[in-house]
Parts: structure tokens; sequence; C-alpha cells
């Protein structure tokens, strides 16, 4: 349920930033279309819980099988909630809306919030309507503002972090050393040097923000509470505090684990779970809780959440040099594009909520079921033998709804992990081979990303970047002069980046190809004769080439910059005299950087005196 939401959540901050307002929203359809939406929605929720509650008042409907069938209902509105709001975003101008506050546009944080508000809209509705299921089957007396709060109790900290980060950034935009760094709207390298404490800071204290919004409070002391901790002294597992996790009474059975440090670190047990449980039994899911904290997994599964940025930053580097070195290729469908912003940003939504899709469920799913079959092995080497999970299994699997067999994305079944437990019971190499994929998982992890911080940081280096870039657009530039000879606009302002990156060799040879196509661009005679004038490397000055180069410049053109260089290549010739008269030339045009021109008359008359 939380790993599903997850999910839907991320699609749903997608779909809201990836799309790029054009112009002023029109704010009577959108309320028109938001209100007609709400009021649809509200009725197609409410209609489709009241029916199947009327089913299963009707039939012979076993009331454990509920709660599966709930949450199936839910998983799916939630999917078309995703679609709805896709049509509030992309269809009646609400982010153009949003948008024209500068309030609102100079903060990322507020940006976040009233954006995704019409989702949460659309599931505090479903999550009204769902209350109808949710009493049939349900033995705690609760009432539906209690269980609309224990739904967001429940979801609100999976946005947590997206708020914090969205807050820090702001933070940064205020400090003025820090404004250019970690605020800008997309995820670039320098922006690591802010999240990568940051994450690391959100791993470590979260533990503490999850009880606040889930209404943990201490397991009463006693015999039992006794019972467990001296257990978790045996498992070699520290905790600040074994919590009682009350938040949805009558939804969730289970218990869970958080925090990298011991003094954050939490153990969450329903009080179900401790209901339908032994002592021997509650042990046994305390040894695997214990299993994941031994085991470092919430390192691992920081390291997983990690890489998704790093992936993209590392993705928009590489894209980048696509840019410089193939836009003759990609430029005609990068236009198109450009050309109609709803479809580029539609584009963008659809790939890369694939890859999240992709990332989460297989990634992820993959490190998950590992780690959660480690730690169910952890039980042998706290209790010896796993019976008493197998166990609390069954009757979980009972009280759930028969679920045994149900496939779980991010889990294995309970039947595999029943079945896994029992063969590891009669062969011990099972655990063995186990361990070594588990192993062999962490480490392509770890390899992925270190891999991706060297790319990351080798390719935002500025010496390589530049070279790179540079190398990439020569390429470009010699294809481009091949297909068409007489294009020298991108050729001449590589040739002049070239020539101010002091690289003169390169640049000659662009000047040159530019000129031997195209020989009437004074742009290219005129600055070729001015490093043949003026290079740093005396083994590339050519007096006599400068002299003849700029004077077909000049015949071309009369601008102030080509008299002036002309006007140099007469000096460096000796002829002072049309030097002078070609540097007056240039002061009558009245240039902008004029008093330049009259340091080059002073610098001529001081040689002819």
């Amino acid at each position: 349920m939380l790993f599903s939401n997850l999910i839907f959540f991320v699609l749903a901050l997608l779909i809201y930033s990836s799309y790029t307002p054009q112009e002023p929203g029109d704010v009577r359809y959108f309320l028109f279309s938001f209100i007609s939406l709400i009021i649809g929605w509200y009725l197609a929720t409410w209609f489709a819980f009241r029916h199947h509650k009327k089913k299963i008042e009707q039939s012979q409907f076993e009331a454990f099988r509920v709660m599966p069938l709930l949450n199936a209902l839910e998983a799916r509105f939630i999917i078309s909630a995703l679609f709805l709001y896709f049509y509030l975003v992309y269809g009646t101008g609400f982010k153009n809306i949003i948008q024209g506050f500068s309030s609102v546009r100079a903060s990322s944080f507020l940006d976040i919030a009233i954006g995704i508000a019409p989702f949460f809209i659309l599931l505090i509705i479903l999550w009204f309507n769902s209350f109808i299921l949710f009493k049939t089957s349900s033995s705690v007396s609760r009432t539906r503002k209690k269980y609309l709060i224990s739904h967001l109790r429940l979801n609100i900290p999976i946005l947590l972090p997206v708020f914090l980060f969205s807050l820090f950034q702001d933070l940064l935009r205020i400090i003025p050393f820090t404004k250019n760094l970690g605020a800008s709207e997309s995820f670039s390298f320098l922006d690591l040097v802010w999240f990568l404490p940051f994450m690391i800071l959100l791993m470590i204290f979260y533990p503490f923000f999850l009880r606040l919004f889930w209404s943990g409070h201490p397991m009463p002391r006693g015999e039992r509470r006794e019972k467990f901790e001296a257990f978790c002294r045996k498992a070699g597992l520290k905790v600040s505090e074994i919590l009682i996790w009350t938040s949805f009474p009558g939804r969730i059975i289970t218990a869970g684990i958080t925090g990298l440090i011991a003094k954050f670190r939490y153990l969450f047990i329903t009080p179900e779970l401790l209901d339908l449980l032994n002592d021997e039994e509650m042990e046994a899911v305390i040894a695997h809780e214990a299993g994941h904290v031994k085991k470092r997994h919430m390192v691992y599964y920081g390291l997983l959440f990690l890489v998704f940025p790093l992936f993209f930053s590392l993705f928009s580097s590489f894209l980048g040099l696509a840019v410089y070195g193939f836009a003759d290729y990609i430029y005609p469908y990068i236009t198109k594009f450009t050309n109609n912003p709803t479809l580029f940003s539609l584009s963008a939504l659809m790939f890369f909520a694939l890859v999240i899709v992709m990332y989460f469920r297989l990634f992820f799913g993959v490190l998950s079921r590992n780690f959660e079959r480690q730690a169910d092995l952890f039980v042998f080497e706290i209790k010896g033998h796993p019976l008493a999970l197998i166990s609390s299994l069954e009757k979980i699997s009972r009280v759930g709804g028969h679920v045994k067999d149900q496939p779980n994305w991010h889990h294995f079944s309970i039947s595999q992990r029943i079945n896994f437990l029992v063969d590891c019971v009669e062969d011990q190499r099972c655990r063995d081979l186990h361990d070594k994929k588990v192993r062999r998982i962490k480490g392509t992890l770890i390899a992925l990303v270190c891999l991706s911080l060297l790319l990351l940081g080798a390719i935002n280096l500025p010496p390589i970047k530049n070279t790179v870039e540079l190398n990439f657009l020569e390429k470009q530039v010699q294809r481009i002069m091949v297909k068409n000879p007489h294009q020298v606009d991108i050729p001449l302002a590589l040739a002049d980046i070239f020539f101010a990156k002091k690289n003169y060799c390169r640049a000659e040879s662009l000047y040159r190809l530019i000129i031997q196509n195209n020989p009437a661009n004074a742009i290219a005679l005129n600055n070729l004769a001015w490093l043949y004038a003026t290079a740093d490397d005396i083994s590339l000055r050519d007096n006599k080439k400068a002299l003849a180069l700029a004077q077909k410049a000049a015949w071309l053109s009369r601008e102030p910059h080509i008299l002036d260089t002309l006007a140099e290549a007469y000096f460096i010739n000796g002829d002072t005299e049309d030097a002078l008269k070609a540097i007056e030339e240039a002061i009558a045009l009245m240039p902008a950087d004029i008093e330049y021109y009259y340091k080059q008359k002073q610098k001529f008359l001081s040689k002819s005196r």
C-alpha cells in the first residue's frame, strides 16, 4: 500500500512539474472544469463503494476478504485520479493560473504545495467514500473523520521529503552566496553539493517525523515489553523506542523498523499484530526487523533513492553533449517539439513516467524482495529455526484475507516466503546462495553510485566539459560544412571560441575552411588576419598574410573592427601612415568602444615619431 502510493505520488509530481505554461490561464474555465470534475468524481466513487457494500451484504462474502477488495478498489481509483489530475494540469490551465502569481513562481514550496493540492483533494474524496466499504469489515469503531485523518497521516510522510527539499531550495535562494546553487529549475551537478548532505540528514532524522505523523506511542511497560526488549538485546538490535503504531487501526497488520542510527531508530508494531501473535511469533517478527538493521538494508535503500536523481543528472549531461555534437541531426526534431510546448511536455511526461515506474518496480522491487528474504533468514541466526516466523506469516495471511499466494512487487508472496524458509531448513546452501546474491546486488548498487558520481563529476569539470563540448561541436561543424558549405554561423562561432581559448591551430583551420567555401566572408577574413597579426604563438604569425586578408576584408566591409584589423596589419608591416588613416576612419564611425581605438591611434603615433 505505502510503496504503491509512493509511485502514485511521484507520478503526480511528475505530471505537474513536466508541464510548461505558455500563456495566462482562464480562471472561469478552470473553476467550471474543476467543480464539474469534483462532483463527477464524488458520485463515481460513492456509487462504486456503495455498490460493493450492497453486494457484500446480499451475499455470503467473508468479512476477511473485504480488506483486499478495498485495497484493490482504492488502487484503481488512485490511477483514475492521476488521469483526472493530468487533465486539470494539461487541459484546464491550472498551472498557468497559479504560475501567474509571483509569490508562487518565487517559491518552490508554494509551487509544489499548491500544485499537488487538486490531486490530494481527489484522494480525500476517494477516502471519504471508501469508508463506506471499510466499516463493513472492520471491527474497530472508527468515525469517517478519524478514517480520513488516518489516511492523511499515512500518506503525507511520502511527500514530506519533497516539501522539505523545496523549503531547503527556498532557503538557498535567500542566502546570497548560494542563490545560484541548488535553486535552479533543473537538477544540475552543482545541486548535488546541497542535495547529498540534505539526503543524509533526511535519512537520519526522517524516522522522527514518521513517529509524529504515524501517531506512534511507546509500548506500555510490562512483562511483554520487557521480554521484547531483552530479545532486541539478544538480536543486537538497538532501538530508541518500541512504538505502538495506531495511525490506521483495522487496516494495517504489520511491523516495521526505521532509522539509520540508534538514537532515531524506532520499532513500529500495530496493535492488531500484537493481539494476533503470541510472544514467540512476535520475537520472530522482531528478528526479521533486526535483520534489516544488521544487514544495513536501510543504507542501501537510501543509496537506491540517491541513484535516481544522479541518473537524471547524468542523463541531462549526456543529453547536453549530444546537443553539442549532433544538433544538426536532432535539431529538426527538437524544432517540432519546441514549436509545440504542450507536445514537448507530454513527451517528456510519458518518457519519465515510464522510467519512474520501471525504476521503482524493477530496481526497487528486486532490492526490496531480496532484502525481505534476507531479513527472514536472519531468524536462523537468532532463533535457530524459522517455525515461529512461518506460523506468524500463516496467521497474517488468514486474517488479511487469505492472500497467501497473492503476488507482491516489493515482497515475495507469503507462500513463497514460507516455502523458501522450509527449503533453507532442509538445505543450508539455500541460505548461503541467497546471501551471496544479496552481496552481488549491494556491490552492483555501490558500483552504480560511484560510477555515476565519477562520470557526473568528470563531465562537469570545466577543463573536461569544455574540451569535450568543443570536440563534439567541431565534428558537428565539419558535417555542416560538408552538407552546406555556405552555412558559416556555427563554424565561425566555434572558430572564435577556439581563438578566445588560444587554440590557434584549430581556429586557423576553421577560418581557412570557411574562407575556402565562402571567399567573400568578411568576418572570417578579418578574424584570420587578426590571428596572423596578434597570435601569442609567434610561429603562427604571418605579417604578409595578415595584411592581404585584412585588405580583402576591408574591401568587402568598412566596419570599425575590420578597419582596426587593417590598421594593425599595416602597422606590423611598417606602414604607419596607412595604419593611422585606417584607424582614423574607424574612429570617425563612432564605435561603441571608441577608447580602444584612440589607444590604437596613440600606439601608431608613438611609433611614427
